[in-house]
């Protein structure tokens, strides 16, 4: 009995580490923003180099799914790189 309580008591300490430590480590969307796209983009996403992520025709999809995409997989031929070596999917949904 008193090894099914320890194990419990570990289980339950894992569990509260792992839920800090998980929320601790979500991504930054607003630096990574700054980090990868502001460049480009414009700090205020008004755009610059690049077309405006605020105001404009969204070309290649306004859902969150095709924003995602165009990001992992860039868009060559308009010059925006591909961040799929350089992002995680769960930083590229941060930024979304």
């Amino acid at each position: 009995m008193k090894t099914l309580i320890q194990k419990f008591q570990c289980l339950l300490f894992s569990a509260a580490l792992f839920l800090f430590f998980g929320a601790a480590a979500q991504p930054n969307g607003a630096a990574l923003y700054q980090q990868h796209c502001a460049q480009c983009h414009g700090a205020d996403l008004l755009g610059g180099n690049a077309s405006s992520l605020i105001n404009g025709v969204w070309q290649f999809g306004a859902g969150d799914s095709y924003v995602m995409r165009n990001i992992k997989h860039g868009i060559p031929h308009l010059g925006m790189p591909s961040y799929e070596r350089s992002m995680t999917d769960a930083e590229i949904r941060a930024v979304v």
